[in-house]
């Protein structure tokens, strides 16, 4: 299969029933896996707005990085449905509400996912890419799939935005997804990532 899936609804559909059945049967995955496959599948398609109410959702309770994070995110959307119009300020905001929340919040993969994706969407390349070591350093070991799952989904983001380089993004993508299939293998939500990646 193709490298990127194409937006079809009823594979978003069929996405968000998989999401549905994989939390009734297994009951003890970590909400946060969810969340981020949510996460995954939503950004995929380009489906801002579920990815919205996903982290809405996880970030009802949650604390000032969370909070940081969906403020932040509200500027992310907006760039992406109208870049022309979001004005430098707002910008700049959301690249100090990001910082803030990867600083105060490092362990939050939420936090340098969107990070990524608001420098990504600037041009901001090389921060980008900072920033994406950065999470590599400073996220926890545990669970063993964290980290190459968020760097994978960080990577994904990337050849997104950046053409030319999109297929050696694209391969770190697959590398990193298998690695967490790898290290974490009774985990379903990261077998179900690789297998929306690789179909």
């Amino acid at each position: 299969g193709s490298h990127y899936l194409s937006p079809s609804n009823n594979r978003t559909v069929d996405a968000r029933r998989l999401i549905d059945r994989i939390a009734e049967e297994q009951p003890t995955l970590p909400k946060g896996e969810l969340g981020q496959l949510a996460w995954k599948i939503s950004s995929a398609y380009e489906e801002n707005d579920l990815a919205l109410k996903t982290l809405r959702r996880q970030t009802a309770s949650g604390g000032t990085a969370d909070a940081k994070i969906l403020m932040a995110l509200d500027t992310i959307l907006k760039i992406q449905r109208d870049p022309g119009n979001v004005d430098a300020a707002k910008k700049i905001e959301a690249a100090k509400l990001l910082d803030d929340a990867c600083r105060s919040d490092p362990t939050n993969p939420y936090a340098w996912l969107r990070s990524v994706l608001f420098y990504a969407l600037t041009n901001q390349t090389q921060t980008a890419l900072g920033q994406l070591q950065s999470a590599r350093e400073k996220l926890p070991a545990q669970p063993p799939s964290l980290i190459p799952l968020t760097l994978g989904q960080c990577f994904e983001i990337l050849a997104r935005h950046y053409a030319d380089s999109r297929e050696e993004f694209l391969d770190k993508t697959e590398q990193l997804y298998r690695e967490a299939v790898r290290v974490d293998p009774g985990n379903a939500a990261v077998k179900l990532v690789l297998a929306n990646f690789v179909l």
